[in-house]
């Protein structure tokens, strides 16, 4: 997710949270956190979130 994040990659962050990285996070508060982020698609909130 690292390499994603510093490519700028919004598809593929999308995708690895998705597939199987929210599953992780025991409170789904957490990841929906991440998932708003996603959605909303700032790729530098996101690099610091991520990276």
């Amino acid at each position: 997710m690292s390499a994603t994040a510093h490519a700028g990659d919004l598809d593929g962050m999308r995708a690895i949270f998705s597939n199987g990285l929210s599953g992780l996070f025991p409170d789904p508060a957490e990841a929906e956190v991440i998932a708003q982020a996603l959605d909303a698609g700032d790729p530098d909130v996101l690099r610091q979130m991520l990276a």
